[in-house]
């Protein structure tokens, strides 16, 4: 798993799955220990086969476990998407292009439409886009990290703990 989305929101991880896969055209399944979000990687890239998604579940903060003043991005997040292409190309068969990414992009697109407050990081420390309803959604630099040092060029569109 490379792409992650993560929503601040008052819905379970259920409710998400099932808003997200209206949304997309895809299913909410429920699993043994969590739900997924499945879709047809054609329904968010044109031209690729295969299915993107995976579970949605409740992420818990790591806060309590930071020393004092110290965060990261998806600490005040309540709901993660963790979500990797299967069953077909990891690239684009004409293009080139990352599948898992611009699939999760779509699907970030959708989490905007649904209005949530979300991240988008990559590799488990890479932030490249936030939404907040009512200020809009943003993209971040190639280079911004979710580490507290990177906070100033977080152009306040994530969400920090109060105290910092």
């Amino acid at each position: 798993m490379r792409e992650q989305i993560f929503l601040r929101t008052d819905k379970s991880p259920q409710e998400v799955a099932g808003i997200l896969a209206r949304l997309v055209g895809g299913e909410a399944a429920a699993g043994r220990e969590n739900t997924w979000l499945l879709t047809r990687t054609e329904r968010l890239v044109a031209g690729v086969s295969g299915e993107f998604g995976g579970p949605v579940l409740e992420h818990p903060s790591e806060l309590s476990h930071r020393p004092p003043g110290e965060f990261e991005a998806p600490d005040c997040y309540n709901v993660e998407l963790r979500l990797w292409q299967a069953q077909g190309p990891r690239l684009h068969p004409t293009t080139g292009v990352d599948v898992e990414n611009a699939a999760a992009v779509a699907l970030f697109d959708a989490v905007v439409v649904a209005g949530f407050t979300a991240i988008h990081v990559e590799n488990d420390e890479v932030l490249l886009r936030a939404n907040l309803p009512g200020t809009g959604a943003y993209e971040f630099s190639a280079s911004t990290s979710i580490y507290d040092w990177d906070a100033e060029r977080w152009n306040g569109f994530v969400v920090v703990p109060a105290e910092s």
